[in-house]
């Protein structure tokens, strides 16, 4: 598979942000994308959905080994790199929170207002 997303500095999970904040976003909005996320992504592995989701992202950009994913020799197996999970969680945070704030009716003021996604009619719902 062709990867979807390229960027100048694939080395750096910062320059892969505003990408990832757009497919968060889509993922937290669209359960169809959700579902099918959930059934094409490491079929037969116990995980949860939105760790399906994180693997689907990698997959999706052009970046080496141990940025978003790497390899155990001994298990033979892919895994999500702590420090791009806990990253990704992180965005998917900020984006849940601006939005909890903006649908209980409270003015967000953010020292980064780019976390803000756009205002939709359909309730976000946690992973």
């Amino acid at each position: 598979m062709e990867p979807k997303y390229k960027v100048e500095n694939p080395g750096k999970l910062s320059s892969w942000e505003k990408i990832a904040k757009i497919e968060i976003q889509k993922w937290l909005n669209d359960p169809a994308y959700q579902q099918e996320v959930c059934d094409t992504t490491m079929g037969g592995e116990m995980m949860g959905p939105f760790t399906k989701f994180l693997y689907h992202f990698a997959c999706m950009c052009e970046c080496g080994w141990g940025v978003m994913v790497d390899f155990n020799e001994r298990s033979q197996k892919v895994f999500l790199t702590d420090h791009y999970y806990k990253w990704m969680h992180k965005l998917r945070d900020q984006i849940l929170s601006a939005h909890e704030a903006i649908n209980a009716g409270r003015t967000v003021f953010a020292k980064r207002p780019d976390i803000i996604a756009p205002v939709t009619d359909k309730p976000l719902s946690p992973p």
